[in-house]
């Protein structure tokens, strides 16, 4: 469905998890805290955490899907002005990328192809495939 309205702290305030894949980061995780805009990479191995913050990017972020390709994060920003979503990329070193990919969908379901070359994006029985550029 269509970004539309306002976002506010009633709709926000979840932790959302997803886990790494390939061998080189199986034992780290990303945790996406859409309320306070920050993502935080752990490595579950040492204990190590490291917590990027992305209160500098417009939009409010809804749904992290892991890149294990590019060993980053992918990020999905609901834009409420233009009823779009759209997407950054967070490497495990902290660096913040906009990528082109843009969408009508308000993200419920993401993910990042196994090649890391496509973003999917769900919403009901909606779905977008992106490039992940």
């Amino acid at each position: 469905s269509p970004l539309g309205g306002e976002i506010n702290a009633q709709t926000l305030g979840g932790w959302h998890m997803k886990a790494f894949r390939s061998e080189a980061n199986s034992s780290k995780v990303a945790f996406l805290s859409d309320y306070d805009k920050k993502l935080k990479f752990i490595d579950l191995a040492t204990k190590d955490e490291q917590t990027i913050d992305l209160s500098g990017v417009e939009g409010y972020p809804v749904r992290v899907a892991t890149d294990d390709t590019n060993n980053a994060a992918v990020v999905a920003f609901a834009q409420t002005g233009t009823g779009t979503s759209t997407f950054f990329r967070v490497g495990l070193d902290g660096t913040i990328t906009p990528l082109q990919a843009t969408t009508r969908l308000l993200p419920t379901g993401l993910a990042v192809s196994g090649d890391g070359t496509k973003i999917y994006v769900g919403n009901r029985k909606s779905l977008d495939v992106l490039p992940n550029n």
